[in-house]
């Protein structure tokens, strides 16, 4: 048995065994090649997938005010959503869906202020995740709990 390390990933912190991790090769922003260790595949898969999705998210949102926002505001709204509860699969998915009606208005309405923006494209977001999400979910498991169609035997009426 080899030495014990803990998982990398975020809400797992498990000792595992360093020999039988799934070992993940990082360069840091230093240059220096560093080691990380998740329990298996799936767990390094889920949370390198919601760096991703956050990341797609912040250049999306940077799409929709039509220039790089370099606020803080961004990252914090971004973080809320997350911690009320939303994945980040949906909150891009909400956020790619209304899009250009984001744009539409806020252009309509003229809005000059980075804050008033940004505060617009959250408040769409916030109002509309909720149902978005719903809708989503549904479909997946509607595909998913579609029973096998039974064969019925045709009846013959004598009337």
């Amino acid at each position: 048995m080899g030495r014990l390390v803990k998982c990398q990933a975020k809400n797992c912190n498990k000792k595992i065994d360093k020999d039988k991790a799934f070992t993940y090769y990082h360069y840091t922003k230093s240059g220096k090649l560093q080691k990380k260790y998740y329990c298996n595949r799936d767990e390094f898969h889920k949370e390198h997938m919601d760096i991703v999705y956050y990341n797609r998210t912040r250049r999306r949102i940077d799409v929709t005010l039509g220039y790089i926002c370099v606020s803080n505001q961004k990252n914090t709204m971004l973080m809320n959503l997350y911690k009320a509860g939303y994945k980040r699969k949906d909150v891009f998915d909400c956020l790619v869906h209304y899009q250009d009606e984001i744009i539409k208005y806020m252009e309509f309405k003229n809005i000059d202020n980075e804050y008033q923006k940004l505060r617009y494209v959250f408040a769409v977001i916030e109002n509309n995740i909720k149902d978005f999400s719903k809708v989503n979910n549904s479909k997946k498991k509607i595909r998913k709990s579609i029973p096998e169609v039974e064969k019925y035997e045709e009846v013959k009426n004598d009337y």
